[in-house]
């Protein structure tokens, strides 16, 4: 491997989850689906527009376990190298190495996910003119703002105990396991795999860096034994906090979004883009 993959930057760190995030909707049907229905929708991963988001493959630094006994012979002192060859048969290298491709497995067949946007240190979600461009109809769309804590808290009660809203790594480098990683897993006591299975937790959350302009923090989801393709799933009271309709927007369609907001929504903002006069750039102006 090289020296620049390490341990070290396999390592999933914890990121302060921000207060809020921001869902960009082109179709404006799909928009009234989450304000008047109050829900979200997840999708499964293959419907995303990007084939490599997310990876969801598992990389090696070994394919088989006589090259991890060479590594061991020449990393580790003799009397770990013993150890190892009267703990760890072939046969049980290789079911140990099952279990983490069967976890792989499970994450890939079972994972949905809702992708939002949020704030960086000099641009609010509501300002990024590229989402707007891209995901909102060339502006016609609509964004929507929900109370982050609000989310995550719910559905992490709901669904799964790890938290929902995750924060995406932007690199062109897989993470992957390494023969030290390995090494670990095999050597500990009772098979600690905590390691091992933060990077598939980090693996899936790895997208290209042509992506990293969204700052996406992405809510996840996982629904065992289905074949569907979407989720859909209700919003905890109060969790839609601002809603801005996009500078394009056609007027029978802020008319529809404003209308049921304000009966669904009475404390949620409402604002309207517009372009700024003396720069490249948006303005909001509540309605």
């Amino acid at each position: 491997m090289n020296s620049h993959n390490s341990d070290h930057e396999n390592t999933v760190s914890k990121n302060p989850i921000p207060d809020r995030v921001v869902h960009f909707y082109s179709n404006i049907d799909y928009a009234l689906e989450c304000i008047g229905l109050k829900e979200i929708t997840f999708i499964r991963r293959e419907k995303v527009n990007d084939p490599f988001d997310p990876w969801m493959k598992i990389l090696f630094e070994f394919n088989n376990y006589d090259q991890m006994l060479v590594w061991e012979i020449e990393n580790k002192p003799q009397k770990h190298v013993d150890e190892f060859r009267v703990r760890i048969s072939e046969s049980q290298f290789n079911d140990n190495l099952k279990k983490i491709m069967d976890r792989e497995d499970n994450f890939r067949k079972n994972y949905f996910l809702f992708s939002t946007c949020a704030p960086t240190t000099d641009t609010p979600p509501e300002h990024n003119l590229y989402m707007w461009g891209h995901y909102a109809n060339g502006h016609r769309g609509v964004a929507v703002e929900f109370d982050t804590k609000k989310l995550n808290n719910e559905l992490r009660e709901k669904n799964i105990k790890e938290d929902v809203v995750q924060k995406i790594r932007y690199s062109n480098d897989i993470p992957r396991i390494s023969f030290e990683m390995m090494d670990r897993f095999l050597m500990s006591k009772d098979n600690d795999a905590r390691e091992i299975f933060n990077i598939i937790d980090l693996t899936v959350r790895t997208k290209s860096i042509n992506w990293a302009q969204e700052n996406e923090w992405r809510l996840v989801n996982h629904k065992d034994n289905t074949t569907i393709n979407i989720l859909r799933v209700p919003l905890p009271d109060n969790a839609i906090t601002h809603i801005y309709l996009g500078s394009e927007i056609y007027k029978t369609e802020e008319d529809r979004i404003v209308e049921e907001a304000r009966r669904l929504h009475p404390h949620a903002i409402i604002s309207k883009a517009i372009k700024c006069k003396d720069k490249i750039g948006l303005e909001f102006q509540k309605i």
